[in-house]
Formats: C-alpha cells, structure tokens, sequence
C-alpha cells in the first residue's frame, strides 16, 4: 500500500494491519465472482492474460452503471457476487467499462491527491457492497 494513504485508512477508522498485497494469478481470477480493478490499464491486462473471466471483470469507478445492471440495487445483506453473475455480465459489458475514469494513483503524490482518491474509492466500494448486499463497506 503507498504510505500516502495510510492518513486515509486513520481518517476512515481503518487499519492497515494485517494487509497483505498479493499478485493476481489465474487460479484467483478465475475462482472470483467479480474482480474490480482501479484503472483501465489493470482491466485490460486481466481480460488480456485471462480472457474467460472478462465479463466478470469491472472499473470500480463504473459503479453508476450498476442500475442497468439489471440486479437490484439494495441486495439483502448475505446476498454476495454469486447471486448477481447476470447482473455482473450486464455491468462488464456496459459502455461504462470504457467510459470509467481511473481512480487516482496517490503514490508519490500529495496528501490531497491520497485524499481524493480515498474519497473516490470509498463512494464506489459503498455503492458496490449496497449492490452486493454485503452490508457495511
């Protein structure tokens, strides 16, 4: 994680503890009901090295599409990506893919950079676990 948003984890009541960063493998996309990615960049290399878990694959900033997904909007808590995989199909393929700005990369960056980034990325994920039905975010 880039220590410019370890003030954010703080800012949200969030620890970093016990993090840990992994590289995406086939084995995991291919498990995963929904891999969300924070760039065009990562997106397009997963559906390049992998390109049988492309309709599972989103921008996280695309999250506005998620009403004509065709899934509901407020899921029951529990529900999970498992019970949505036409609803993710819908979401992958949508122009909103393309259209998705990358989230800010705050790496090296100013704190306000961190800031708006975290912002950005806590909007979307909120957004997407009232999707999932995940309940808190």
């Amino acid at each position: 994680m880039a220590a410019e948003m370890l003030p954010e984890f703080a800012r949200f009541g969030l620890s970093p503890d016990g993090l840990v960063g992994a590289q995406l493998d086939q084995a995991a996309a291919v498990r995963a009901d929904l891999i969300v990615t924070m760039s065009k960049r990562q997106r397009a290399w997963i559906i390049e090295e992998w390109p049988a878990v492309g309709l599972r694959t989103v921008m996280l900033t695309s999250t506005g599409a998620l009403a004509d997904s065709g899934a509901s909007a407020d899921s029951p808590p529990g529900v999970g990506a498992g019970a949505h995989r036409a609803g993710i199909r819908a979401w992958a393929r949508s122009g909103a893919q393309l259209s998705a700005a990358d989230v800010l990369d705050p790496y090296g960056r100013s704190p306000e950079v961190a800031r708006r980034s975290a912002d950005v990325i806590a909007g979307h994920v909120a957004e997407l676990g009232r999707w999932l039905g995940t309940g808190d975010t």
